[in-house]
């Protein structure tokens, strides 16, 4: 295989009741983009937006149940729309291990799925910490914003009707917010593949995207180039290179 026969880079921004999913071309170029939502004014009646109800607020048996079949549901949705080729490569935002209530337990779930979907067919995911994904949009910590406009400023218009302004400047919500997200996660992950196949050597990135290849943390102690793909692997191919040559 070789790697212009790779098709898609996905990008998933997750979470346990919307999702933004950007697929990108080899060249940077996003093919499709949609998101699932919670609320109804950002639905535009096409492919690109499925909608999720939003978590019930009085928590009897009957009602949750109704509430997690729906969860399930858009596991399945986001399952059969990121499965397009078995020539994939997909970058999932990984968990902010200081995030806090209930909401995480559904997140894990609902991940947790996604992965062992994405196991079962054999398509090579990369989990991307949170903020290795804003550092690769900007330079520093960048608001929701910021992303935004920096997606743009790199050819990704996002409709200004996909997000709204909240108190805080800087400070926006909605679907554009995932898109933006998921748009860094396949960006980043492009770039890797460029750099793990000899394609883009370290010297020709610029500093801060060799920072954020070469950063360790506390929870991440392995830099980004050495720590390998969630895939299935087997005796005869074991690196992420070995298998794009299978």
């Amino acid at each position: 295989m070789e790697l212009s026969d790779l098709k898609h880079f996905i990008g998933i921004d997750l979470s346990a009741t919307r999702a933004g999913v950007i697929i990108m071309d080899i060249d940077g170029k996003v093919i499709k983009s949609f998101y699932v939502t919670a609320l109804k004014k950002y639905l535009t009646g096409d492919a690109t937006s499925a909608y999720l109800p939003p978590r019930p607020t009085k928590m009897d048996k009957g009602i949750y149940a109704a509430y997690r079949r729906c969860q399930m549901a858009y596991h399945a949705f986001l399952a059969s729309e990121v499965t397009c080729s078995p020539l994939s490569v997909i970058a999932l935002e990984d968990y902010a291990y200081g995030a806090t209530g209930r909401g995480m337990f559904e997140v894990v779930e609902i991940s947790g799925l996604l992965r062992n979907h994405l196991w079962r067919e054999d398509i090579p995911l990369r989990m991307i910490d949170p903020m290795s994904m804003q550092m690769w949009a900007l330079k520093g910590g960048c608001t929701k914003l910021d992303r935004i406009q920096a997606a743009e400023k790199a050819g990704y218009k996002i409709p200004e009707t996909l997000y709204t302004q909240k108190a805080k400047k800087g400070d926006v919500d909605g679907p554009g917010t995932d898109l933006a997200d998921a748009y860094w996660l396949a960006d980043m992950l492009r770039v890797e593949v460029l750099v793990r196949l000899g394609k883009v050597t370290l010297a020709e990135l610029n500093q801060r995207q060799r920072d954020i290849f070469n950063r360790v943390t506390k929870a991440y102690p392995v830099n980004l180039l050495n720590r390998p793909f969630v895939w299935r692997q087997d005796e005869q191919v074991k690196t992420f290179e070995e298998k794009l040559k299978k």
